[in-house]
């Protein structure tokens, strides 16, 4: 506990009240439940675990704020005999009604805690979460799963309740964890209606609704409540298909200086609202005023090594004003220009000398968008991957044969989102010679894929569409795009297991679930 958290905790104990009259936080009668969802409507959420420390979120509903200040409590057991940090925190009242608690140094690596905020005497939900194991910590397992794009509109979060049934220790949230639009087509469940009327977001207020709504998914809160949350963003955080600040199918495409505030808004809303610790200067007007690229460390079985692949990067290669410009594209040559990049030079850097300095037995790359090669035929399936920038991820799996080649490098596994696919295939430097790894890419939660995306154009293609892939691309071994649902991950000193687990629906708001298919993946053979 800090000292000026300590002071607080003393004066109240001696009976002084630190909000003047009334119920505040700080009192000692036990807390009453009756309130807990209209005052925490997006109920409670922690993530970026630390071997010694977490990030704890919540939202206080607006319509009850009149004191400044939040209770919370961390503690080694569901009943909170054991409270072994607490303190308060201040609501973000300038902003989306936002409570975050950085803890650091009070908790014990590899712990389970649970933890809760006290407001006006009433709690929140209770929460769990899982600390890191100390870096050189030798634990012989770890489990997590992984996911990316949930779109409100396009279906309920039914994989979520089978997530917290999974015996695992945290999840990887690989990018859309908002859609921007408020848009509708004939798979649709459920309606947005932005603040601003339009069918995207044309600001702040526009994107803190949207967080505040899909937070309010009772299934998306249960999976908040039960593990440690680690997220980077893709583009519909933002908007689709970005780079930088660009957003070339937002109304907004050809006025810069609204795009430059609208993505400092949009970079605004998502660190506000997701329980990460990153750099970020809220005050600063720059485009690159955060870092959310970053790297966690289990002990020595595993390091996950996560990259921001938007703000960085270079533009669409061949144009980007048409969607044939970006989609089912030959090529124009700019897409193996050495000039381009994803990732950016200093990003880049980062990344390949912490995949170098890296002695864990296997190091994860969370990677928001494909980067194995995808053609039918002639053409490209799209340019706003690593298609699109072929010259960098040449350099990058080269660097990486080499380090294994070296014996630097032990085991390199690509955890990829954003395709609404299942999709598992061999990654080399020209797609052709051995692997040097597998790239494993989930499906969506709820986002469209491209079975419900050609269903509303052909009739029924999807199958053969995942028989020409994989006719094109020989390195392709597995692609799956009419189910959703997430990737069970396993690790072990031996192998990886990888699960892809499929619901059953998303156009109804429960689902059962089944297996879809199980991948392995041996020490020091990809």
């Amino acid at each position: 506990m800090n000292r000026r958290n300590l002071i607080k905790s003393l004066l109240t104990g001696f009976g002084f009240s630190l909000f003047g009259c009334g119920t505040g936080g700080g009192n000692n009668e036990e807390p009453s439940t009756e309130k807990t969802e209209q005052i925490f409507p997006q109920s409670i959420a922690s993530g970026d675990p630390t071997p010694y420390g977490i990030t704890l979120w919540t939202r206080i509903n607006p319509e009850f704020v009149n004191e400044k200040e939040v209770k919370y409590q961390i503690s080694t057991d569901k009943e909170f005999k054991d409270i072994v940090v607490e303190g308060f925190e201040e609501i973000n009242t300038d902003g989306n009604s936002i409570v975050k608690v950085f803890i650091e140094n009070e908790l014990e690596p590899w712990r389970t805690y649970y933890y809760r905020f006290i407001y006006r005497g009433t709690k929140s939900k209770t929460g769990k979460f899982k600390t890191l194991p100390e870096q050189e910590q030798d634990i012989q397992n770890v489990s997590f799963v992984y996911m990316s794009c949930q779109d409100y509109v396009n279906g309920y979060f039914t994989s979520y309740p089978h997530v917290v049934n999974e015996d695992i220790d945290f999840v990887v949230w690989l990018g859309d964890y908002i859609y921007e639009t408020a848009e509708y087509s004939s798979t649709s469940v459920r309606e947005i209606n932005l603040p601003s009327g339009k069918d995207k977001a044309q600001g702040l207020e526009d994107y803190y609704y949207l967080y505040n709504t899909y937070k309010s998914d009772k299934n998306l809160q249960l999976l908040h409540e039960n593990f440690a949350f680690i997220p980077v963003w893709d583009d519909h955080e933002y908007a689709n298909d970005c780079y930088g600040y660009h957003a070339p199918d937002h109304n907004f495409k050809n006025d810069e200086n609204k795009l430059k505030k609208l993505r400092l808004e949009a970079t605004k809303a998502w660190y506000e609202n997701l329980p990460v610790n990153v750099p970020y200067n809220p005050d600063g007007q720059d485009i690159y005023n955060i870092q959310i690229y970053r790297s966690f460390k289990y002990g020595k079985l595993i390091e996950l090594i996560l990259t921001d692949e938007r703000l960085y990067r270079s533009s669409h290669p061949c144009g980007e004003d048409q969607f044939t410009e970006r989609y089912l594209v030959e090529g124009c040559g700019e897409e193996k220009d050495s000039d381009r990049t994803m990732l950016g030079k200093n990003q880049r850097n980062w990344f390949l000398n912490k995949v170098e300095s890296s002695n864990s037995e296997w190091v994860f790359w969370g990677n928001p968008v494909m980067m194995m090669k995808f053609k039918i035929d002639k053409y490209y399936l799209t340019f706003d991957d690593w298609d699109g920038y072929q010259y960098e991820r040449k350099l990058i799996l080269q660097k990486i044969k080499s380090l294994k080649d070296e014996n630097k490098l032990k085991n390199f596994v690509v955890l990829t989102g954003d395709l609404h696919s299942f999709v598992v295939g061999k990654l080399s430097s020209d797609f052709k010679s051995d692997a040097i790894a597998e790239e494993f890419v989930v499906g969506s939660v709820s986002s469209s894929n491209l079975s419900e995306i050609l269903s509303d154009v052909y009739n029924n293609p999807i199958l053969d569409f995942e028989d020409a892939a994989k006719l094109f691309n020989k390195h392709i071994e597995y692609i799956n795009s009419h189910d959703h649902g997430y990737a069970l991950v396993k690790v072990n000193k031996f192998y990886t297991k990888i699960t892809f687990k499929k619901v059953e629906t998303i156009k109804e708001d429960t689902s059962d679930i089944k297996e879809l298919k199980s991948f392995i993946v041996y020490n020091g053979n990809p």
